[in-house]
């Protein structure tokens, strides 16, 4: 019978590799129990790294989606509350209005021009809104503001209600000024685009326009009865003393209309932040589930993971204790 013996100088490598790799896939499963996720992925998923891949890349679609939209919303919200605070200044100054109409009393219709140009000048204020560096009004023109201030909308339609002689022509030039296509309020006043700002991609094959222009004819209709209103006490009409009067209802009439188109503005603003809110937990929804089908991919069973640290534990200590009965033999032990 043949016989085949190590030397001791290989059977001593012999146990340091036999040691050294244990030790490695120690490590290795302390690791992947401590982290839950596997270390060796190569070979876990077959060196096929395709899918892994993939959904690393929609997972940073998504993020980039989520962190977008979040910005979005917040700019929407802003517009949301802008366009709220204008409303409340056209309720505000309306009952008055109504009473002057009314009663035509000049020191009410002297109080309500004052303060509805105070009005005026805080709704282009509200209407010049700038969020995250953008004009939240001006459309495309994100740049720009939206408006001119209160005051000077305020002088240039004074120069065009100038030569009027009548209150129906003066009420009529200003409605002019505000809706004829080309007019004072689209050459003089409003200074941004008519397009609309975006569209903003918000999902796999969704995008959103921020559709709120402070060119909108509820905007229009709200700055004209603010305008009228500021306009009631300087109207002085040849033969005609109760001029004042006559404005101050044009302007309720306006300011009361202006409210419902308002209104349907701000509904429509909701359902863009509606859809936003729909696409953003769609959104967080497919994050979920790509997250899901990459913990399958690189998540360590926690069960299996730890038998095998105990059996490699385990072997690593029989190792050790032959090493040392091996390193503990004499010549004379080896002879008996």
């Amino acid at each position: 019978m043949t016989f085949f013996s190590i030397g001791d100088l290989a059977s001593a490598f012999q146990l340091r590799q036999l040691s050294g790799q244990m030790k490695a896939d120690m490590t290795r499963l302390v690791k992947e129990v401590s982290t839950g996720q596997k270390q060796d992925l190569r070979s876990s998923i077959s060196g096929d790294f395709g899918p892994l891949a993939a959904i690393e890349r929609s997972l940073t679609v998504l993020k980039s989606y989520s962190s977008a939209n979040a910005e979005l919303e917040s700019f929407l919200s802003a517009a949301q509350t802008s366009l709220e605070d204008i409303q409340g200044l056209g309720r505000d100054i309306s009952p008055g209005l109504l009473q002057a109409a009314d009663t035509g009393e000049a020191s009410l219709i002297d109080t309500l021009s004052t303060d509805a140009q105070q009005k005026l000048s805080a709704a282009t204020s509200r209407l010049n809104l700038r969020f995250g560096g953008r004009s939240v009004f001006a459309g495309a023109a994100s740049d720009s503001q939206a408006l001119v201030d209160g005051k000077t909308l305020l002088q240039s339609i004074k120069a065009a209600v100038a030569g009027e002689t009548t209150v129906e022509g003066f009420i009529q030039a200003v409605d002019d000024w505000f809706d004829t296509p080309g007019g004072g309020f689209e050459s003089d006043a409003y200074l941004g685009s008519t397009d609309n700002l975006g569209p903003f991609p918000i999902g796999d094959g969704e995008t959103l326009s921020m559709e709120a222009r402070a060119d909108d004819p509820a905007i229009r209709e709200f700055l004209k009865g603010l305008t009228l209103a500021s306009l009631a006490a300087d109207a002085s009409l040849p033969g005609n003393p109760s001029a004042g009067k006559e404005i101050a209802s044009a302007a309720a009439t306006r300011l009361m209309a202006a409210d419902g188109m308002m209104t349907q503005m701000r509904a429509d603003l909701g359902v863009q932040q509606a859809r936003l809110d729909e696409a953003t937990t769609k959104n967080g929804s497919q994050a979920e589930a790509f997250e899901l089908a990459k913990s399958e991919l690189i998540s360590a069973d926690p069960y299996e993971t730890a038998t095998e640290l105990q059996a490699v534990r385990s072997r690593l200590e029989t190792l050790y204790a032959a090493t040392a009965r091996i390193a503990d033999l004499s010549f004379t032990d080896f002879m008996r």
